[in-house]
């Protein structure tokens, strides 16, 4: 099943503007990363909630969209 959680982006460091890679999960949990530049730990903020609710969104609609294909192949 497609998981938008598992969505890998890359975000700079505030300090070294190294290209890190972090899951929308990441983001939305909240995770503190270390930067694969200067080590430096990275605290991923998910401003207004918005990456979590983005992942709830899109989990209903695929869930949605696997109920009507069902009721439609009845």
């Amino acid at each position: 099943m497609f998981n938008l959680g598992n969505t890998q982006i890359k975000i700079p460091c505030p300090e070294c503007q190294y290209e890190n890679e972090v899951s929308l999960e990441d983001i939305a949990k909240q995770r503190t990363i270390i930067c694969g530049g200067c080590l430096k730990e990275i605290r991923l903020v998910d401003n207004n909630s918005s990456t979590n609710q983005a992942i709830k969104e899109t989990r209903r609609s695929v869930q949605n969209l696997k109920d009507t294909i069902k009721k439609i192949s009845k």
